[in-house]
């Protein structure tokens, strides 16, 4: 397997006056000037830190996987835009769910910082700070996103509800919900709306753009080529045929935001499936090396190196 260009970085270095978690990591100021070039030259207006899976605080795992990275973006991007070099805005979205009260350290440590008051995307016409929020209906702690929202009285966040998975419910795309798996829509035989992958040539898409959000309405493009592809993953055979297709519904009807989430991390997989993964028997990945189809679940949908991106394969730089 080549190494990436830049090496196998990371994002952590202590913060001053504390012991620190991990390791400093190298070559951070390298890292983030060049994606930062790489952003802007690819015209990426915003970035979107996925701070979904951490929401407690205090804790060692909260902070060196989420927090303190997206705090060392700031503090090296602020020093890249004093020398006049553009960067993308930045959003943070974070869990808000039962005692979860991470949120709070990222309001403190950078919203409500002054240094980054130019550098927060902010809801055209009013100023207010965009925060992205997991959309959990059964399980967000509204009074929390009241607080949020309210900001120890400057009342200057609005927050954008963000689903991922599981569930599924097509009137959410009225309702200026954003979403991170954006699956092909068809109809079945009792009219009911479908959530599948595309795997036919001359079959459209169809998948369904977020409408009335608070920066507008939204397409979102699955970058994420195997966890957003169910049932059939991404098989490399097909060259990327599902993510093109994503592509044909915005070019047909654009819109003023196009969201295409992804991982920039390895994954070595094969991972075991949930237990409501295993019943359903249109969960599984196609198009990997010896794929057993049913237990286990591969991350990629094609090749054994297994990366949660879209970017070459090992195999071959047609496939992604």
């Amino acid at each position: 397997v080549r190494a990436p260009d830049l090496g196998y970085y990371c994002l952590y270095r202590k913060r001053s006056g504390e012991k620190g978690i991990i390791p400093d990591c190298e070559n951070i100021t390298h890292t983030l000037t060049v994606h930062a070039q790489e952003l802007v030259a690819a015209g990426i207006d915003y970035i979107v830190f996925d701070a979904t899976n951490w929401g407690h605080w205090p804790d060692d795992d909260s902070d060196v996987r989420q927090l303190r990275p997206t705090e060392i973006i700031f503090e090296e991007w602020k020093k890249l835009r004093d020398q006049g070099i553009r960067t993308p805005q930045l959003v943070v979205w974070n869990t808000v769910r039962g005692d979860e009260v991470l949120w709070q350290q990222y309001l403190d440590r950078i919203y409500n910082n002054p240094d980054y008051e130019d550098m927060i995307l902010k809801q055209p016409g009013t100023g207010m700070k965009v925060f992205m929020i997991v959309y959990d209906p059964d399980h967000m702690n509204m009074t929390s996103i009241a607080a949020l929202e309210d900001n120890g009285g400057r009342r200057n966040i609005i927050t954008i509800f963000n689903w991922i998975a599981p569930g599924y419910d097509p009137s959410w795309y009225n309702q200026g919900i954003w979403t991170y798996i954006s699956p092909c829509i068809g109809i079945t035989e009792d009219g009911k709306f479908a959530t599948t992958t595309n795997i036919h040539w001359d079959t459209p898409c169809n998948h369904e753009p977020t409408r009335y959000s608070p920066l507008g309405d939204c397409w979102t493009v699955s970058m994420e080529t195997a966890i957003c592809n169910i049932p059939f993953a991404s098989p490399g055979k097909l060259h990327g045929l599902f993510f093109k297709k994503q592509w044909h519904d915005v070019i047909r009807d654009p819109l003023p935001n196009v969201f295409m989430p992804s991982w920039n991390e390895f994954e070595i997989g094969p991972v075991e499936m949930s237990q409501w993964l295993i019943t359903n028997p249109y969960f599984h990945s196609m198009g990997t090396d010896n794929d057993p189809h049913r237990k286990i679940f591969f991350y990629d949908g094609f090749g054994s190196d297994r990366s949660r991106t879209i970017e070459p394969s090992v195999y071959d730089k047609g496939y992604y």
